[in-house]
């Protein structure tokens, strides 16, 4: 970027992360380059030094950017020791915590806005006027993914102020642009920077990157690169833009805790064949003989749960739905490593509840079994149902996954899954999210979100070890009645 050669630069916020990135990047491309801190005075000067190192300028200038005359004096000082001033880039930001709406003090919603918004405000009221003196110039705000996604958990104040920076950056854009100057924003995504090690736990580090596409989490140079682009002129026909820099990314948080909140996840509205990894239609005079009936106590009924267990693999799976007498879907005393509260079936006299049969071949089987983690969560015996359709589909006995730990139990009762459609229930029916919520308040700690995705995953598994066995000591085993130990149930 050839262009940028001499061009006189402030970057907010650039004594470390992205900012430090960004400084670099511009003295790699000859620019000047002012590198503003607010307490890290050794950051800055050896982001300075390698500035000059890799052939740019650089000054060190200090201002706390909650202190409005102080972000305008930067833009002042800049075009005062440079002689110009032709780029921009307000980085300056912080999570400065986490909090929910109901916990939040009014002097920190300000705070953050002050940290966040106010400042880009402060410098752009300042650099305008110095730009269109100059004949035009670039100014690149840093908003985040947060502003389209709504922010991880405890961070809604800050995923507000990264809002408001994305929209006054397109107002802005409109009203300058045919003064040549070009307004745009960068919106990283989960990136590697010091702001997430002073407020996200290693541990939910690792799950966000696994719920992104490219896998990985981003480094500053990659947004830097963002940066410079907009700044220079390979963007000159661009304005108002927020360009997201996240690996693809839709919503890391929401996509992990999607998955458990969403359990046992919908049922296809007939029986059907999974086939092809898809669900299709299932012939009244498709062949069951020779498959094994399988209760599908949760998400198993679900394609997109069967799509998940035989992904890869070549299968037809029949999938018929009953009413079955006596029992009932509950939550079980575990949770799986994805943060739901699986389910398991308990006897309950008098309900009428819907179950669905997966019938399954050996192979499926045997892919179930290991799936379902039988002998350490769940225990594989065969059950006599009393379905109350009968019929040809309707078995006298089928396979049943129950789980080791028993029941969990809220208040001494165990808790039924609202999703399955039952009448005459003995137990409260309660959907995941309450539920969920329902185990935090009497088993964690901090923000909901937060401590769920301390749960998810490898990186979870300690904590969600321990969860479980709290659960597991409140749980309540009522086993159904084995009828021939863990034979095959009839074929």
């Amino acid at each position: 970027m050839r262009d940028l050669a001499g061009k006189a630069v402030l970057i907010t916020g650039a004594s470390s992360g992205i900012g430090a990135a960004t400084a670099e990047a511009f003295g790699q491309a000859g620019a000047r380059v002012a590198v503003h801190y607010n307490r890290s005075v050794d950051g800055a000067e050896a982001v300075a030094e390698a500035v000059r190192a890799v052939g740019g300028d650089a000054i060190v200038l200090q201002a706390d950017v909650r202190d409005t005359a102080a972000v305008e004096g930067l833009v002042t000082e800049t075009r005062a020791r440079f002689g110009a001033l032709d780029v921009v880039v307000n980085n300056a930001g912080d999570l400065l915590g986490r909090h929910d709406v109901e916990d939040v003090p009014d002097a920190f919603v300000h705070d953050v806005f002050r940290v966040n918004a106010v400042s880009v405000v402060a410098a752009c009221r300042a650099a305008v006027p110095i730009l269109r003196a100059g004949g035009g110039g670039a100014i690149v705000n840093l908003s985040s993914v947060a502003a389209r996604t709504g922010g991880s958990p405890g961070t809604m104040f800050y995923a507000a102020t990264k809002a408001y920076v994305s929209s006054i950056t397109r107002s802005m854009a409109k009203v300058y642009a045919a003064e040549g100057i070009r307004i745009n924003a960068v919106a990283p995504g989960v990136i590697t920077t010091p702001i997430h090690d002073r407020h996200t736990p290693p541990e939910v580090m690792k799950t966000l990157a696994t719920a992104i596409p490219m896998k990985r989490l981003g480094e500053a140079p990659e947004v830097a690169d963002a940066i410079l682009f907009l700044a220079s002129s390979m963007s000159s026909y661009l304005s108002g833009e927020v360009l997201e820099v996240n690996g693809m990314t839709l919503d890391p948080n929401s996509s992990v805790l999607t998955r458990a909140l969403d359990y046992p996840y919908a049922a296809h509205p007939a029986e059907y064949l999974f086939h092809g990894g898809q669900a299709v239609p299932l012939t009244a005079d498709y062949p069951l003989n020779g498959l094994v009936p399988v209760i599908a106590v949760g998400s198993n009924r679900a394609p997109e749960q069967l799509a998940r267990k035989y992904a890869g693999w070549e299968v037809a799976i029949p999938v018929t739905r009953h009413r079955a007498r006596d029992v009932d879907v509950v939550y079980a005393a575990h949770m799986a490593s994805y943060g739901a509260i699986p389910a398991t079936l308990i006897a309950s006299p008098g309900t009428l509840v819907e179950l669905w049969i997966t019938w399954l071949n050996d192979a499926a089987l045997a892919r179930m079994d290991a799936t379902e983690a039988v002998g350490v969560n769940y225990d594989r015996m065969n059950v006599s149902i009393v379905f109350e359709d009968g019929g040809r589909r309707a078995p006298s006995s089928a396979l049943l996954y129950s789980a080791r730990r028993g029941a969990l139990q809220l208040d001494g009762q165990p808790i039924a899954l609202a999703a399955i459609p039952a009448s005459r229930r003995r137990y409260e029916p309660m959907a995941m999210g309450p539920l969920l919520r329902q185990v935090h308040a009497r088993h964690g700690g901090g923000a909901f979100e937060g401590w769920l995705m301390g749960r998810i995953g490898q990186t979870g598994h300690a904590a969600r070890q321990i969860l479980i066995e709290n659960l597991a000591a409140e749980a309540r085993i009522e086993p159904l009645r084995q009828i021939s130990g863990d034979q095959a149930a009839e074929r």
